[in-house]
């Protein structure tokens, strides 16, 4: 008797939300901590992505498209949200090595799609 896909489907999904930071599992634990900021655009071919040209939310949400960000105390993105024709596109959550402060992983995850791992090694 084989365990079916589902079953392993399942276990994999634990697992990722399991490895997300404690402030990026849910959108009302993220916002009632840190507030969501707004931008028109991003930079950075490179991750984390660096939002850039903040703006108002009520200003953001009558864009073509934008971002929304949440940064943790230190002022790192830890959330990373693309908005086109307000509807989600994409959200990207960071984890940080708490010693060094540099990128561990980023979970990138597509609307409709399964979310994907990078995991980044340390510079030697």
């Amino acid at each position: 008797m084989g365990v079916s896909p589902n079953c392993v489907r399942l276990v994999g999904m634990i697992a990722i939300i399991l490895m997300l930071p404690l402030a990026a599992m849910s959108d009302d634990m993220t916002a009632g901590k840190l507030p969501y900021r707004y931008f028109r655009s991003f930079s950075g071919v490179m991750r984390p992505y660096i939002p850039q040209n903040e703006v108002p939310e009520v200003e953001a949400k009558t864009l073509p498209g934008y971002v929304r960000a949440i940064f943790d105390p230190d002022g790192r993105v830890i959330r990373f949200e693309k908005f086109a024709r307000g509807s989600l596109q994409f959200t990207e959550v960071y984890r940080y090595d708490e010693r060094t402060g540099t990128l561990v992983t980023a979970t990138l995850t597509i609307v409709g799609q399964e979310p994907e791992i990078t995991s980044f090694s340390p510079e030697k």
